[in-house]
């Protein structure tokens, strides 16, 4: 729809003429005094080729139909010379002299909307249609970047660079710049255009007049007092667009970087000095004029006229922007605001690029997959190449993404106080989680498109979908696993506090311990399990079916699949697994972390795949956290009570009771009982790391001793594994064991049983290559 509606108003020049047509009364009574006259015109080529590449082309059809147009109006004489009023206009349509579509009445009522549009409410003379082919020929080369821009491969891979967009939105204003001072209602300008809407498309006719209030009040709010608060101006419009291309012309750079695109010949001191003058210039675009508030409420209005779901994210975010930005009120946010995301964005740009400064990526066209060899210590304390296996190595993007998120985190931690309490709460949690959701999605430019040409619309981006991603505690989940993820230092105890934590169980953790790195690992995660379901439904044989406005996949299907998914991202825990023995680990484990089928039901939403992403991510970051030495084993210490196997039963606690809050899995009295006992007391505890090295709770008591508990060597992730399955579903283990059929709770639990995902969905080769630990399993592949 953009690409034919760009050249809507050029097009509309084109008063075709009925090609050798001998007009003996064009003005029936209304003659004006001039005489019968005969009009002959060729077929004209493609206006199109004024966009062409060859500039002999380009110009020469051009100029054709400027000879055409101006010398079919000269001969065309109304009572003024060289001029035509409306009435004029009319009759000449309704003889079909001039033919913009088969109804004369209708051609009519576009022709004079045009002109009423393009500033010429009373009529049209030869110097206006001179001022307008001149404008045409000034901008021919905007306009062919223009057109090939929307035309090309280009704009629907999204490579659109700050130059471009400058350019467009040059040419937009210097064109809106010639419609005149007049001052257009949003009821009139809907009157207006309503003519070239088809009579078919009722939700776009029926949403003109608030689609129009929203741009209007969206150019009011940018704009300040530069524009009309209350109606369309397209030269005061116009004048806007053009000054403020002016203004961040020079900020390029930075634009493109937020935008993905960074030239590879280009100075990370560049880019530095264009995110420091953006920033600059967005406070005083705002400042240097009055801007009022936007009334996100209009986006509401449009949404119901057109008939399509408001975008809830959107709305609900908007909700927060008081809390973050005091300028702003509940029914609209302060263009304010920007200068403290401009703030945001300068000291994301500063940070990436001053980690990039080190790069040897200078001379590499695709930067965010070149490997970074720099410092930047977000990232580093981020990075899990245990895990982050859609990343493989650390490179600029992902430093970029940290960096971002990083900046993002900072703003909201300091805004939000959180450094009072330690803690996120649950609420910040659903403002990262809409906030992640609108940045990821464009359901509502889709569905206002599709509502626009009378497609289907999408019933996505609602209360509804959006509670679809977090009933089941997924943020929960995600809090938690955003305390473990960054990799803090927890050494340098004292003598002391180490005997002290072994007999008296004094090493406590929060729930969260939620600064400004937990908070950036927060929002890294949910974008990361957005990207990761996409990746799972499109590799792993995982077809969706849709059912109105909700998305299910064969539960049975994600339980053959998610061995495939640990091998190629989480390879350490399925080599673990298949060592200790699959189905009795990952098998028991990941089935009881994923949800059951509801009643009379195979299948999951098509969200809930993404427990499998986290839970693992938790897994593997409880490992990294308590396997200090980093060599692949959790060790025991006499003399400190928070050794590695320590951590590992304080860390892991932590994860049953929030996958017991989050519904994960039941709760259960007895593993209730086990972890208050195992924190109290030190023989307990003991006792449990027994249990993980054997890999199993059976006769554990005689283990409580100390000598035979020391006796019992280190404990492996497997074996960690082997006990969380003993512990969340101790029937379906002793199934396993005995090669028997155990229960099946839902589709695909039987799989679980006589080696059916060892002998026919495990992958082969049965070792999956490591990345996170290369001394240990070999160079990389």
């Amino acid at each position: 729809m953009v690409k034919k509606s760009i050249l809507i108003l050029l097009i509309a020049l084109n008063m075709t003429l009925s090609g050798c047509t001998v007009v003996k009364s064009v003005w029936h009574a209304k003659a004006p005094g001039r005489k019968t006259v005969v009009l002959e015109s060729k077929p004209l080529p493609s206006f199109s080729k004024v966009f062409s590449e060859n500039d002999e082309e380009s110009q020469s059809t051009f100029q054709e139909w400027k000879n055409s147009i101006l010398g079919s109006f000269r001969q065309i004489e109304g009572s003024t010379r060289d001029y035509l009023s409306r009435d004029e206009i009319r009759v000449l349509v309704k003889s079909g002299l001039v033919k913009l579509d088969e109804n004369p009445s209708t051609s009519a009522d576009r022709a004079l909307a045009v002109l009423e549009i393009l500033g010429f409410k009373d009529g049209i003379g030869i110097r206006e249609l001179n001022a307008l082919f001149d404008w045409i020929d000034s901008h021919k080369r905007e306009a062919r970047d223009f057109y090939h821009l929307f035309m090309s491969e280009t704009y629907e891979s999204n490579q659109i660079h700050a130059r471009q967009i400058i350019s467009v939105v040059n040419l937009f204003g210097s064109f809106v710049s010639l419609l005149g001072d007049q001052e257009v209602s949003a009821k009139h300008m809907g009157e207006l255009i309503l003519p070239w809407v088809p009579i078919s498309h009722a939700r776009a006719r029926n949403a003109l007049t608030s689609g129009i209030e929203l741009g209007i009040s969206f150019f009011a709010s940018f704009c300040g007092d530069r524009v009309s608060q209350s109606s369309w101006n397209g030269k005061k419009i116009g004048n806007c667009l053009r000054s403020l291309t002016a203004e961040f012309e020079s900020t390029t750079p930075a634009i493109d970087f937020i935008f993905g695109y960074r030239s590879p010949a280009e100075k990370p001191a560049t880019l530095i000095r264009a995110a420091d003058e953006f920033e600059t210039r967005v406070r005083a675009w705002i400042e240097g004029h009055r801007h009022p508030l936007f009334p996100v409420r209009r986006v509401e209005q449009f949404s119901k006229d057109l008939s399509i779901p408001a975008p809830y994210a959107f709305l609900k975010l908007t909700e927060w922007i008081p809390k973050l930005n005091a300028d702003s009120t509940l029914e609209g946010f302060s263009p304010r605001f920007f200068i403290e995301l401009a703030g945001v964005m300068r000291t994301w740009i500063n940070d990436a690029a001053t980690a990039s400064k080190t790069s040897k990526c200078e001379t590499l066209e695709n930067w965010k997959s070149c490997t970074f060899d720099g410092q930047y210590e977000p990232a580093a304390q981020l990075f899990n190449g245990e895990y982050a296996t859609l990343i493989r190595t650390p490179t600029l993007g992902f430093v970029s993404k940290v960096a971002l998120y990083h900046a993002l985190s900072g703003f909201i931690f300091n805004k939000l106080d959180m450094e009072k309490t330690g803690e996120i709460g649950s609420r910040i949690k659903e403002l990262i989680s809409l906030s992640i959701r609108l940045l990821d999605s464009n359901a509502f430019t889709q569905n206002v498109i599709a509502a626009l040409l009378e497609k289907p619309v999408e019933l996505v981006n609602t209360e509804d979908s959006l509670k679809a991603h977090t009933r089941i505690g997924l943020s929960e989940l995600a809090a938690l696993a955003a305390d473990l993820i960054p990799n803090r230092d927890q050494n340098g105890r004292t003598l002391l506090r180490k005997l002290q934590s072994q007999i008296l169980g004094r090493e406590k953790r929060m729930p969260y311990s939620m600064d400004r790195i937990g908070l950036t690992a927060f929002i890294y995660l949910f974008d990361l399990i957005g990207s990761m379901n996409m990746d799972y439904l499109s590799r792993y044989d995982l077809p969706v079916k849709t059912e109105g406005t909700l998305r299910y996949v064969n539960r049975r299907k994600i339980i053959q699949a998610f061995p495939g998914i640990l091998f190629d991202h989480f390879p350490r825990i399925y080599n673990e697994c298949v060592a200790w023995g699959f189905e009795r680990t990952c098998g028991v484990v990941f089935n009881e972390i994923l949800p059951n089928s509801l009643p009379g039901r195979d299948d999951l939403e098509s969200y809930e795949i993404d427990v499998i992403t986290l839970s693992a991510v938790l897994i593997e970051s409880m490992m990294s956290r308590c396997d200090r030495n980093s060599d692949d084993v959790l060790s025991g210490n006499p003399i400190d009570g928070y050794d590695e196997k320590n951590c590992m039963i304080t860390v892991s606690t932590a994860l049953a009771k929030r996958l017991m809050n989050a519904g994960f899995v039941d709760q259960d009295h007895q593993t209730e009982f086990l972890m208050k006992l195992t924190n109290h007391f030190f023989v307990a505890k003991w006792a449990a790391k027994a249990a993980l090295s054997r890999g199993t709770v059976k006769g554990i008591a005689w283990f409580a001793l100390p000598a035979a508990n020391w006796l019992t060597g280190a404990a492996s992730l497997g074996s960690v594994m082997s006990v969380a399955a003993e512990l969340m579903d101790p029937d379906k283990v002793r199934a396993v064991e005995a090669g028997t059929d155990g229960p099946i709770d839902s589709p695909g639990d039987e799989l679980l049983y006589h080696n059916r995902l060892t002998d026919y969905h495990l992958p082969r080769p049965k070792k999956a290559p490591r990345y996170g630990s290369p001394s240990i399993y070999g160079e990389k592949p």
